[in-house]
């Protein structure tokens, strides 16, 4: 065959996730760091029970490992409904811990000719408390009100409280993720409240630190039809021509061929090369530097057939110098994570 393929495009020099072994040699990257956008604003009660729980979507490729987040909550608002209304229940200006959240927030309270006036949490940022989902509090044995008991004689005070997202932190970054996952909030009913969104989460860069789990080189991506299968995203293990590859996805590990046409056969595979103008060729031959190509409408990537390098008159496909960095004059990207 012709100057075979460097191993750094099948992802072989990857680590992965620092904490197994599972996932090394394969393309992809993990979860860096999730932004927090709209914190949202909602209640945790007897109604309403825990604090919500995250939901990182699982990463493409065979082998890639889940990536996990800690989500710290704080409160939002506080604002008093009932009680501290008569008999110098509060003194002027005083702070009071609100307990039975387990977090030790800190709230203010008014205080004007002996009745209550208004309740408000210290400065921003400051003594709202930290909540996690794991935390003893799940709003069992409380109604929709926090009740503070009262210093002095007289009626308890009751404050409506709001909880928001605080902040996210990744705890497994994961591996084999091709595109940022997708997000979403599971264990709690957000009825009549504003749910956490615009959370967006950022993969990790690959550092250049060959055998370190920094490392995240880009792998070539291939979509492969093994035997029992169906076609599915996959990575290179091993080159065995510039025609045919060992490939690895969800449901095998297996010799696949190169394909002029969508891969939908046991041993067949498919590798996509982008042009300049964002279409899209079948790779039917891939050596270090250059790549054959049938020009192809390939709907799951929602592109059309190529024409920049289409075949000749004599019907003689092009081949194509390549590289993993977006397309350029006279250069096809090959598709890869």
């Amino acid at each position: 065959m012709g100057r075979p393929l460097n191993k750094k495009y099948f992802g072989n020099r990857n680590i992965g996730s620092a904490s197994t072994t599972a996932d090394d040699k394969i393309g992809g990257e993990g979860i860096a760091s999730i932004s927090v956008a709209t914190a949202g604003s909602f209640t945790v009660s007897n109604t309403y029970k825990n604090f919500p729980l995250l939901n990182i979507g699982a990463p493409t490729l065979p082998s890639g490992v889940q990536a996990t987040a800690d989500v710290v909550f704080e409160i939002n608002t506080v604002t008093f409904s009932s009680g501290g209304q008569t008999n110098a229940d509060y003194v002027a200006g005083l702070s009071t811990a609100i307990t039975g959240l387990g977090g030790g927030a800190i709230i203010n309270i008014t205080e004007v000719a002996s009745k209550v006036t208004a309740v408000d949490i210290t400065t921003a940022g400051t003594n709202r408390g930290e909540f996690r989902r794991g935390d003893a509090f799940d709003g069992t044995g409380i109604t929709t009100f926090q009740v503070l008991q009262a210093p002095n004689a007289g009626t308890d005070l009751q404050v409506n409280i709001t909880f928001r997202v605080k902040s996210i932190t990744i705890v497994e970054q994961g591996s084999g993720y091709v595109a940022v996952p997708n997000l979403s909030w599971s264990g709690h009913t957000f009825t009549g409240q504003t749910v956490p969104s615009g959370n967006t989460p950022a993969l990790t860069v690959d550092t250049g630190n060959v055998g370190s789990a920094t490392n995240d080189e880009n792998a070539i991506i291939t979509y492969a039809y093994h035997t029992g299968g169906s076609l599915l995203l996959g990575d290179i293990t091993k080159q065995v021509s510039t025609t045919r590859y060992k490939v690895k996805n969800a449901t095998a590990t297996a010799i696949a061929k190169l394909k002029a046409t969508i891969a939908n056969g046991a041993g067949e595979m498919n590798i996509v090369a982008t042009d300049t103008d964002g279409n899209t060729y079948y790779v039917i031959k891939l050596t270090s530097r250059k790549a054959t190509l049938v020009p192809a409408a390939v709907a799951r990537l929602s592109t059309s057939a190529g024409t920049i390098f289409a075949p000749d008159n004599a019907g003689v496909y092009k081949m194509v110098p390549w590289k993993f960095d977006a397309a350029a004059t006279g250069y096809v990207q090959i598709e890869n994570a």
